[in-house]
């Protein structure tokens, strides 16, 4: 979307903000959006453990379980194009102990961009956010101010 807002002329956004996520030109199929809604029940729950409870809940479950399925497929069927880059800064957050991604990972989302790469680690998995969503407001805040 930042390209495509780049090549008609638009306002470019200031900085662009990845969490959790691997670079786009490391992706790879782990073939979740593909598992039964058990096995993806399983899988999300597995990555926060403190939210298992509310898939007990078959209400919770109907409606989410279709957009989690959908993120996803978007998220591992998505190929990115060889050298695509945008012009403003990045912003990288990772969880040191995240099962899903590696900081090797993280840090290659310098490769997307002409302006820098600020990578911020937080102690915890996947959902680092979770216990450090003041230091994480802060630092949004920050480099947008």
């Amino acid at each position: 979307m930042i390209r495509l807002m780049e090549g008609k002329g638009q306002t470019p956004p200031v900085r662009l903000f990845a969490s959790a996520r691997r670079a786009p030109s490391r992706s790879r199929d782990d073939g979740v959006h593909r598992l039964d809604d058990k096995g993806l029940v399983a899988e999300v729950s597995a990555l926060n453990p403190s939210a298992a409870h509310a898939f007990a809940d078959a209400d919770f479950v109907s409606i989410v379980l279709p957009a989690l399925r959908n993120d996803y497929r978007a998220v591992e069927r998505y190929r990115c194009t060889e050298g695509a880059t945008v012009s403003c800064p990045i912003t990288t957050f990772l969880g040191t102990e995240d099962p899903k991604v590696t900081e090797s990972e993280v840090r290659a989302w310098a490769e997307h961009t002409t302006a820098g790469l600020d990578l911020e680690r937080f102690s915890g998995g996947h959902f680092y956010v979770e216990d450090h969503w003041r230091r994480l407001a802060a630092e949004l805040t920050r480099r947008l101010t």
